[in-house]
Parts: structure tokens; C-alpha cells; sequence
């Protein structure tokens, strides 16, 4: 068990909000067309398969709402128990 605050948990937060607020406030849907998964070009740009983890619906709100509610709820109970680089391997 570790103790202190769930840093990793935090960041995820941080980083899904950023990234939904960033697709809210650049038009034409260009962070969307960026960062989402594409299996058809994962050879080239393997980093989509990452990025696309922090993207969400813009079309709904409770959509990321619910998320990092979850994500919240659960990473605060799961990061102590398996450590920090555990729990981001696992994210």
C-alpha cells in the first residue's frame, strides 16, 4: 500500500479534461481527427493507441462527467493498492 495522494489519478483527470475541453474549442472536429484511435494507421502514428484514451463525447456532457467520476472513484482505491507505475501501466 502507498500512501498519499493519488498523483497518477489526478493527471488522468486533468489530461481527459483538457482533452474534451480542447475538442470543444477547436472547430472542425481536429483534435478528434489527431488523436483517435485509427487501426488503419496504428503502423505509422502508434501513438493514437494511447490518445484515444483521454478523447470523449462532445455531443453529451454526462458522457465525461460519468467518466472521471469513475475514474476518480476508482483510482483513489486502486493506485495505493498497486503503485503508481502499476496502475498507469494498467490506465
Amino acid at each position: 500500500m502507498r500512501t498519499g495522494a493519488p498523483i497518477i489519478t489526478y493527471i488522468m483527470i486533468g489530461l481527459c479534461v483538457l482533452m474534451f475541453l480542447a475538442e470543444l474549442l477547436i472547430p472542425n472536429g481536429a483534435v478528434f481527427q489527431q488523436f483517435a484511435y485509427a487501426p488503419y494507421i496504428t503502423e505509422f502514428e502508434p501513438w493514437r493507441m494511447i490518445t484515444s484514451a483521454f478523447m470523449h463525447s462532445t455531443g453529451f456532457l454526462l458522457h465525461i462527467v460519468f467518466n472521471m467520476y469513475a475514474l476518480w472513484i476508482l483510482g483513489r482505491s486502486l493506485e495505493p493498492i498497486l503503485g503508481r507505475a502499476r496502475y498507469l501501466a494498467l490506465y
